[in-house]
């Protein structure tokens, strides 16, 4: 299952190198769109980047405010709830044998006549 995006995004992400976060954006598949739609997501990327680069302490206050007087918390929902992430244990696999089979479960089709 596979879903082409096509918009903007802005991503936010706990800073690994230092304190603060990480601020990620950009937009794919625009031309799929009219030039008053790609205008718009665009310049609602830059504004965001420059509220968050220039005041980023207005930014997180407003956000609490919506908050509090909104059901804003309630309206957001898990980002690809319907995905699981899978991270090779390589341990795991240094043990797995040369001759074992690896099976791809995307073509795997199992046989109809064994008996579980």
């Amino acid at each position: 299952m596979e879903n082409e995006f096509i918009g903007a995004f802005v991503e936010m992400t706990p800073s690994v190198n230092e304190e603060g976060v990480d601020f990620r954006f950009g937009w794919e598949g625009l031309d799929a769109m009219d030039d008053d739609t790609v205008e718009l997501l665009k310049n609602l990327v830059a504004g965001i980047f420059g509220m968050m680069t220039t005041q980023d302490d207005d930014v997180v206050e407003v956000g609490k405010l919506v908050r509090k007087v909104s059901a804003f918390d309630e309206s957001i929902e898990p980002v690809n709830d319907n995905e699981i992430m899978f991270t090779a244990d390589e341990e795991l696999l240094s043990e797995v044998e040369a001759e074992t089979k690896i099976i791809d479960l995307k073509t795997f089709k199992p046989n109809k006549n064994q008996k579980h």
